[in-house]
């Protein structure tokens, strides 16, 4: 079994056959997908507005800052 320990400090127990290695990073691809509700797209697109960029770019932005990611796996 792993333990997967989130943000917010709760874990969840996995077994480990669910999990496998990954050795290059560079061949490893996710796609992300965030539904919003219509309310936080829109302060979403009001602070990328303000800022001059797009909300694809502003949201980037976010995860970059927030998230721990190896160099290589940066863009």
């Amino acid at each position: 079994m792993l333990r997967v320990i989130d943000n917010t400090g709760e874990d969840y127990l996995y077994a480990a056959s669910s999990f496998e290695n990954v050795d290059d990073l560079n061949r490893l691809q996710a796609e992300l997908l965030v539904r919003l509700d219509a309310p936080t797209k829109a302060t979403i697109l009001q602070i990328a507005n303000q800022r001059g960029v797009s909300m694809s770019a502003l949201v980037r932005e976010w995860i970059e800052e927030r998230v721990d990611l190896p160099a290589t796996a940066a863009r």
